[in-house]
């Protein structure tokens, strides 16, 4: 919500925006996030690799301008099921840490973007569940998430100066660099369940 607050102004809006949320998990951002934060009449698809919870998606949360899709953006061949140039806006939270090759990841969100479509991508360069998750898995108030607990993970890959490295490859690729900068930011858990839900996935 704060990052979105912080860049939509930074985006150019029109009517009847084709809207991709990559790495969409089980659609709770996407509905109650993203949908909040862009024009009314936008579609948008949630974009997942896995079935399980693209099924979740589907039966928790499609409505008539929000659907959801299995998605590999790894995939070396997307375009018999997607369309090369078909999304305005592409947004990517917190996936491409996960993601073994993030230039073939860019390659594949810039030929889904139209030309002069625009993309919001989050890239967490640290975080904190790395060193939260294995001390909560050790307490005894926490013992039944445990198993849960302990295989979190963000899998940062490490690299001396992430921003350059982001910068630089897009810029190869062929998109426009608006914006692109480290931030911190806080998120505050309310419970542990919402914790393990929001992270929980390795």
């Amino acid at each position: 919500q704060e990052v979105l607050t912080y860049v939509k102004d930074k985006f150019t809006w029109n009517e009847n925006e084709n809207i991709l949320d990559i790495g969409c998990g089980t659609g709770n951002v996407t509905v109650n996030v993203l949908s909040e934060c862009v024009p009314a009449d936008s579609a948008i698809i949630g974009a997942d690799i896995s079935d399980e919870v693209i099924k979740f998606a589907e039966n928790l949360y499609s409505q008539s301008r929000i659907t959801f899709k299995k998605m590999d953006i790894l995939d070396d061949n997307l375009w018999p099921s997607w369309k090369k140039e078909h999304f305005s806006k592409i947004f990517c939270f917190y996936v491409m840490q996960r993601i073994k090759d993030d230039r073939k990841a860019y390659i594949n969100m810039f030929n889904l973007l139209k030309p002069g479509g625009e993309a919001l991508i989050m890239v967490p360069v640290t975080h904190t569940v790395d060193e939260i998750a294995p001390y909560l898995a050790k307490m005894s108030k926490y013992s039944k998430y445990a198993e849960e607990l302990s295989k979190m993970t963000f899998h940062i890959a490490p690299r001396e100066d992430h921003v350059s490295y982001n910068h630089d490859l897009f810029i190869t690729l062929g998109f426009d660099v608006i914006l692109c900068k480290s931030k911190v930011i806080c998120c505050l858990m309310p419970s542990i369940n919402d914790f393990i839900e929001l992270y929980g996935l390795s």
